[in-house]
């Protein structure tokens, strides 16, 4: 597992996709097992996943609240 280096906060998109890279290079450069970037990498998947259905779900509320 990596360090306990602190990652930026991943309230949005661009922060879930700047930490993904961030995992993807050090596992190219050989910084982070592959196994642990797998885990990694799924888990800002979920995370963006969520980030997605919220932001969806606010809309429709929005939406729904207008008309």
């Amino acid at each position: 597992m990596p360090s306990g280096k602190r990652i930026g906060p991943l309230n949005t998109i661009e922060d879930i996709s700047v930490e993904y890279r961030r995992v993807y290079r050090m596992a190219r450069n050989g910084k982070m097992e592959l196994t642990d970037a797998k885990a990694y990498c799924w888990m800002l998947k979920q995370l963006s996943g969520m980030l997605t259905e919220s932001d969806l779900e606010r809309r429709i509320i929005e939406l729904e609240e207008r008309s």
